[in-house]
């Protein structure tokens, strides 16, 4: 008897298709129905959170910037004013707040895969 009765059936674009099959032959795969049934139920799906990226980078710009503005005064009159520095620590407090944050989302994706991988292999 069948165990696999139900069928789906999905429509790819030329580009979709050839890209499939270059997936299928980096693994060594020669049936397709298998597969996507592999990707499809054994498969993950990352996401990301770009804005959490561009935070970081708009971080480290503003620190740069607050950096090269102290260093061109420290070079013009000789001396650091100790606010300069309080808003250096602080903008680095700031980015490392936004890192934690997409330090643990990347920690999440590790774990996830680590778990699979644990449980696969029992």
């Amino acid at each position: 008897m069948r165990t696999k009765t139900k069928q789906i059936l999905i429509k790819v674009a030329p580009e979709e298709y050839d890209q499939i099959q270059a997936r299928m032959k980096e693994c060594g795969s020669i049936n397709m129905s298998g597969f996507i049934r592999v990707i499809a139920t054994q498969g993950y799906i990352y996401h990301i959170d770009p804005k959490s990226l561009h935070e970081c980078s708009r971080l480290l710009g503003n620190i740069s910037n607050n950096i090269n503005q102290i260093a061109k005064r420290a070079n013009t009159t000789g001396s650091i004013y100790a606010n300069d520095i309080e808003d250096i620590k602080e903008a680095f407090s700031e980015i490392m707040y936004q890192f934690k944050d997409v330090l643990q989302g990347f920690i999440k994706i590790y774990d996830v895969v680590e778990r699979h991988r644990k449980s696969r292999r029992a």
